[in-house]
């Protein structure tokens, strides 16, 4: 990580030429090049969750940046990159995801267990993930699909997101704002799948209360833990109210959908954060009507319930009284709500399934059982008479012995051929022994002519033509000198 950002701070004048830097990084050490560089990506690949993680909380700190940094323009070059690897290798993409997902889950329960010793009123910490982290875990149904059934990456992922928006404490409208985040993640990882999230609707539910219930009001029912948490401190308690008193900036429909959370904590101390988180609440709700309706099989009323009872709690005619744009969008959301939970169909209560009987744990029996079966005929001669069934019978039985003597033959044909080339190559590897053996005595004899030719026939003794001449020429055997030797 220092090593890249030495390189960056080195080459790069901007934010595009620090992307441009991780693409060529990537392209000069691709495994398309050479398998070698195994490591070597999967050590680029961590440094590259880690960066993502880190311009992202820098994002969220100190905004864009401008032309020199271009934080934006950053994430997308990240994101590409971080997509090329897990095509290009998906073995190590799933490991270092597991890694990454393995360490957000363990600083979570550190943050709870660091959430446990600190007071509720004490609002200066967040004990909910970063921004870079969250972002990071948008970028994932990039990577990995997420209508499998179980995914080694996106089913963790899902799950921590789960936890992490249950157990979370919320102190402050940035923690709204990250829950919201967390909500839209989930319904993103379930939608193409039709999942369900119980999570994201309870969360939902949850905010939902937060606007309509006063600080007076504490003993409800059937919230999330962190929700509970939250009705007791001040500084939201009065969100309603807060929400009341921003209608009055929203007169039109283009206020209304200039109504957005931003990624940057400069924008969390807005005087329009708590009507604007109402109103991004509400349409999470109509987005989860648009994907889940008629789509669970009559369970939308059991899935679905909480929500129109906080919807009704809210009192729209006080948003109408003030704006009514305001008014009308969450009167508009109470009425999809309420028509979905009045379905014309009722539903069918749950029974409980009956034991087996001994009929459907037999095992079914396939063969016929017929009391003459020389007189049944077969459907293949059907609508025939009995002589022309008994020659199409006889010719089918023919045909069949016909094929099994057939690949008989060719069985025992492969076996002869087999053992006779096996005896072939046993009787030639034979003779090959023995003509082998008789080239190397021939070569041997062959050298020792050559030693002795190379020594000037010292080695010669007795006998010899050459010997012979030489004794003829000295007399010796009993020639005269200058005789001749025939």
């Amino acid at each position: 990580m220092d090593a890249l950002h030495d390189l960056i701070g080195k080459y790069a004048q901007s934010g595009r030429d620090a992307g441009l830097i991780i693409q060529r990084i990537h392209e000069c050490n691709s495994l398309h090049l050479n398998k070698a560089n195994k490591d070597k990506i999967q050590n680029f690949y961590d440094v590259l969750i880690r960066r993502f993680i880190a311009v992202g909380d820098a994002l969220h700190e100190s905004g864009d940046g401008g032309p020199e940094l271009e934080r934006h323009s950053q994430l997308d070059v990240l994101t590409k990159t971080l997509y090329a690897i897990s095509q290009e290798s998906p073995d190590i993409a799933g490991a270092m995801w597991s890694r990454r997902l393995g360490l957000f889950y363990n600083a979570m329960l550190k943050r709870l267990n660091d959430f446990e010793l600190t007071s509720s009123d004490d609002k200066s910490d967040t004990f909910w993930p970063s921004m870079g982290s969250l972002l990071i875990l948008r970028a994932i149904p990039h990577f990995f699909p997420c209508t499998d059934l179980r995914h080694v990456v996106a089913t963790p992922a899902l799950l921590l997101a789960g936890q992490c928006l249950t157990h979370t404490p919320i102190k402050s409208k940035g923690d709204l704002m990250k829950g919201l985040f967390l909500t839209c993640l989930m319904m993103e990882y379930t939608k193409d799948a039709k999942r369900i999230a119980p999570e994201a609707f309870a969360f939902i539910a949850g905010i939902l209360q937060l606007f309509a219930f006063t600080p007076k009001d504490h003993n409800i029912k059937g919230q999330i833990p962190n929700i509970a948490l939250a009705l007791r401190i001040t500084s939201l308690s009065y969100l309603r109210q807060e929400a009341i008193d921003s209608c009055h900036d929203v007169q039109t429909a283009q206020d209304l959908d200039n109504l957005q959370l931003p990624i940057e904590k400069s924008g969390f101390d807005s005087s329009l954060t708590s009507l604007a988180i109402l109103v991004t609440t509400i349409r999470l709700t109509k987005n989860a009507i648009n994907i889940y309706s008629d789509q669970m099989k009559d369970t939308e009323r059991e899935l679905f319930q909480r929500i129109p009872e906080s919807l009704s709690c809210l009192q729209v005619k006080a948003f109408s009284n003030v704006s009514e744009v305001v008014g009308s969008f969450m009167n508009d959301a109470l009425v999809k709500v309420c028509a979905l939970m009045t379905s014309s169909k009722a539903r069918q209560p749950l029974l409980r399934r009956t034991r087996a009987n001994a009929n459907q744990l037999s095992i079914q029996t396939l063969a016929p059982r017929l009391e003459n079966p020389s007189s049944f005929s077969v459907s293949k001669d059907h609508g025939k008479d009995r002589r022309q069934a008994e020659k199409d019978r006889v010719r089918r039985e023919y045909k069949r012995e016909h094929k099994v003597i057939s690949r008989e033959l060719r069985l025992d044909a492969s076996f002869i051929e087999n053992d006779r080339r096996k005896e072939k190559e046993a009787r030639d590897s034979k003779a090959r022994e023995r003509r082998h053996k008789n080239f190397a005595w021939l070569v041997q004899e062959q050298a020792t002519l050559n030693q002795q030719v190379a020594k000037g026939g010292g080695l010669l003794k007795g006998g010899g033509i050459g010997a012979a001449r030489d004794k003829v020429a000295s007399g010796k055997i009993g020639i005269k000198k200058g005789g001749k030797f025939r």
